[in-house]
């Protein structure tokens, strides 16, 4: 047997044959709904991005340093052949 979502309007019932209308008090409803889901996904996506970005900036640096390196093996290689 399906379980009856906690928290959902006595109001609303599955199969009504005339067109539901929203109560105030079903709106606050929703909007609350609504705002926990809102919550919840950006503090997911946060926690998410925080760590991502650090990892980001640390291989941005590493590539950095990679670069100036080949760099300077480039022009030491370039100076002796250049001999």
């Amino acid at each position: 047997m399906a379980e009856k979502p906690r928290g959902l309007p006595k109001r609303v019932r599955i199969g009504q044959e005339h067109p539901m209308s929203l109560t105030d008090e079903d709106k606050s409803w929703i909007a609350e709904q609504l705002r926990t889901v809102e919550t919840t996904l950006l503090t997911e996506f946060h926690q998410w991005a925080s760590p991502s970005e650090a990892r980001q900036r640390t291989h941005s640096a590493a590539l950095r340093a990679i670069d100036l390196e080949m760099e300077a093996l480039s022009d030491r290689v370039a100076k002796l052949e250049g001999k």
